[in-house]
C-alpha cells in the first residue's frame, strides 16, 4: 500500500460560527489627513507624540502648584486638554496622577478637532477620554477644574462647561 505525501499547506474550511479575533495594527489605527500624507505613522510616533509629551512635562511644575490650591484630595480634579493632538501629553498627566502617590487623582479628558487620530489615541492611551469637537460644544456633567490648551486656540471662548478662570480667582 502506497501513501501519497501530505500537501505543503492544508487549507482549513471557513467556519462562520467560529469567531476570529481581528487585531488592529498601528498602521490601521492611524490614517493621516488627506492633505497631509507626509504625516504618516512614523511622523506621529517620532515627532508629534514626543512633542506633546514634552509640552506636558514642561507644564508639570505649574500644574503641581495649581493642583495644590484645590485642597480636597477626595474628589478627582477634572482636567481638559484642548487641542491634544495624539493625546500623549494628556495620557502622561493621567498616568502620573492615576493614584494617590502625587497627592491628587485626575480625570483627564482630551479634546481635538481632527478625527484622524482618535482610534490611535483610544487604543494607545486608555487612561484618557478622547473626544472630537470644540471646547464649547461638548457636554459635561460638571465643569472642568483645569483647562490646558496644548494647541493655540485663537477662538477659545468661555462656556458653561469650560471656565477660563476658577471661581476662587487663581
Amino acid at each position: 500500500m502506497r501513501f501519497s505525501p501530505l500537501p505543503m499547506a492544508i487549507k482549513r474550511p471557513w467556519l462562520p460560527w467560529k469567531r476570529y479575533k481581528i487585531v488592529e495594527t498601528d498602521e490601521t489605527l492611524y490614517i493621516p489627513k488627506p492633505k497631509e500624507q507626509q504625516n504618516d505613522l512614523k511622523w506621529l510616533e517620532t515627532a508629534a507624540i514626543p512633542q506633546s509629551t514634552q509640552f506636558m512635562i514642561d507644564c508639570l511644575p505649574l500644574l503641581r502648584r495649581l493642583f495644590g490650591r484645590f485642597g480636597s484630595h477626595d474628589v478627582p480634579i477634572r482636567v481638559l486638554d484642548v487641542g491634544t493632538g495624539s493625546g500623549a501629553g494628556a495620557s502622561l498627566l493621567a498616568s502620573l496622577y492615576s493614584g494617590q502617590i502625587l497627592g491628587y487623582t485626575l480625570k483627564v479628558d482630551a479634546l481635538d478637532r481632527a478625527p484622524h487620530v482618535r482610534r490611535y489615541a483610544r487604543a494607545k492611551f486608555p487612561l484618557i477620554s478622547y473626544q472630537i469637537g470644540e471646547a464649547w460644544d461638548i457636554k459635561a456633567d460638571r465643569p472642568w477644574d483645569v483647562v490646558i490648551c496644548s494647541s493655540p486656540q485663537p477662538e477659545l471662548r468661555e462656556s458653561s462647561n469650560c471656565r477660563l478662570s476658577p471661581p476662587n480667582g487663581y
